[in-house]
């Protein structure tokens, strides 16, 4: 179960009963001392919906003289304590619609040969880029939806839109290092994997990760990208959050690509800052 959440107090709980509850009470009892700077008055329990595949903040009745959160429930399940303050400045900062909708996202990512030392796979085929994507997989609401998009002198649509999380991870499992960084070729892939599902209550982003100069598809560094894309996201409504790995990375153009379509640019001094 998930030890590792930002803002978790303690550790999580797993509640099960043999017998069937219409409604049940369940009371916490903190130790403030122990909080390590989290206020008391921040905590909340949330409870973990295998359906949705997400947590979802309970009605918490907080006792600080006696030092007790209380909630009631109607059936038990797995149950974390966290600083809500700093739980949900963690949400926020995923990107995910500020309005309640559903996200659609390409996850494209540079697997172009410099990726070898960049980020290269270990004895066991892992590597940083996978450990990111996989992370990212697995926040998604039950809702939401992704793509899996590969590029290097051309660009692989591994996985079309879906929800299904085990598909996304297999398409992510071939990350490969191999050719040249063709920008272009990338980004027309994941705006048009985004089109596949006209959900206007969705909104779709596009997640671009480089570790180098763009190209076209023989190789031969390019000075720009092909704007009229970016144009195109941006008349879209598709928000490009763009990653730079490493200094070789062409920033200038990154930016660019975010800053159009009203996404942001990130900068990665080594692969193991993805997963930081």
């Amino acid at each position: 179960m998930c030890s590792n959440v930002v803002g978790l107090i303690g550790e999580p709980y797993d509640i099960s009963s043999e017998s069937t509850i219409s409604t049940g009470t369940i009371t916490f009892h903190i130790d403030q001392s122990a909080l390590d700077g989290s206020s008391f008055d921040d905590l909340a329990v949330l409870w973990y919906n295998e359906e949705e595949q997400r947590f979802v903040e309970m009605e918490t009745v907080s006792d600080a003289d006696n030092s007790t959160l209380t909630v009631t429930t109607e059936h038990f399940s797995k149950y974390l304590i966290v600083d809500c303050s700093r739980w949900y400045e963690a949400w926020s900062e995923n990107n995910y619609p500020t309005n309640g909708n559903t996200l659609h996202t390409a996850i494209t990512i540079d697997c172009s040969d410099s990726m070898n030392w960049n980020d290269p796979e270990d004895e066991n085929g892992d590597c940083y880029r996978k450990t990111a994507a996989n992370g990212f997989v697995d926040t998604m609401h039950y809702t939401d939806k992704a793509s899996v998009i590969l590029f290097h002198e051309d660009s692989i649509l591994k996985q079309e839109l879906t929800n299904d999380k085990d598909l996304l991870k297999t398409a992510i499992s071939q990350i490969f290092e191999n050719g040249y960084t063709n920008y272009d070729s990338a980004l027309r892939t994941a705006i048009d994997s985004l089109e596949v599902d006209n959900n206007s209550d969705a909104e779709n982003i596009i997640i671009f990760l480089s570790d180098g100069v763009p190209t076209d598809n023989t190789g031969t560094e390019v000075d720009e990208i092909d704007t009229s894309l970016v144009d195109e996201a941006r008349m879209k409504n598709i928000r490009i959050y763009t990653i730079g790995l490493t200094s070789n990375a062409r920033e200038d153009i990154l930016t660019y690509m975010a800053e159009e379509t009203g996404g942001e640019y990130y900068h990665a001094d080594t692969a193991q800052e993805l997963v930081e």
